[in-house]
């Protein structure tokens, strides 16, 4: 993951190697002629505060409409619970470095799940108040799941069951101050999801 490398690095993507990973990554087979132009006319850096950010948005959104796709296929046989982890407040893992924006990171998760948890590197980073009422309500959650296979303990709130149809809720919004939900339509809009099937589906 990008928040790993770069930390390794002690120093956050710039401008010419988030364009080099765009111009290597997509530039030939089995990628279509003139992706990587298509990616940066996309996600330019103009539209983003840094190239970690814009990097971030690269590397990730393709996965997250790949498991979009996965719940489409799997949602019809069974019931199926989708989320998206965004508190882009959660505490850090890894040593600071300047210029870096760690935002809503791969297992940033974890420690809202598991109280006390820190990535392993034997700092503690305590939960704001709010954080803390995040970490409560999917405590909760995950423990109603794994006793009665709903999230919800009954019903279907908070935490919706997935839905493959557009306009219906599919992914519940793990964010504060308030959980939420977003629709297949929606989620598919803010992670550019017909360009990324374009990309991937391809001829």
């Amino acid at each position: 993951a990008i928040t790993e490398y770069f930390s390794k690095l002690r120093q956050p993507p710039t401008a010419t190697q988030y364009m080099s990973f765009v111009a290597n990554t997509y530039a030939s087979p089995p990628f279509p002629a003139g992706t990587s132009e298509k990616i940066l006319s996309l996600y330019p850096l103009s539209a983003f505060p840094s190239a970690q950010l814009a990097w971030d948005r690269v590397g990730t959104d393709p996965a997250l409409c790949g498991e979009q796709e996965f719940d489409q296929v799997l949602a019809p046989q069974v019931p199926v619970y989708a989320y998206v982890f965004a508190d882009q407040t959660a505490p850090f893992y890894f040593p600071r470095m300047p210029g870096f924006v760690p935002l809503a990171y791969h297992t940033a998760d974890i420690q809202y799940l598991f109280p006390f948890y820190h990535g392993g590197l034997g700092t503690p980073h305590p939960l704001n108040a709010e954080q803390q009422k995040l970490s409560n309500e999917l405590v909760a959650a995950w423990t109603n799941f794994a006793w009665t296979g709903d999230p919800n303990g009954l019903g279907n709130a908070p935490w919706p069951i997935y839905s493959t149809r557009a306009n219906e809720s599919a992914f519940l919004w793990q964010n504060i101050p308030a959980l939420s939900t977003l629709t297949n339509a929606q989620f598919r809009a803010a992670y550019h999801c017909n360009f990324w099937d374009s990309i991937f589906k391809s001829p």
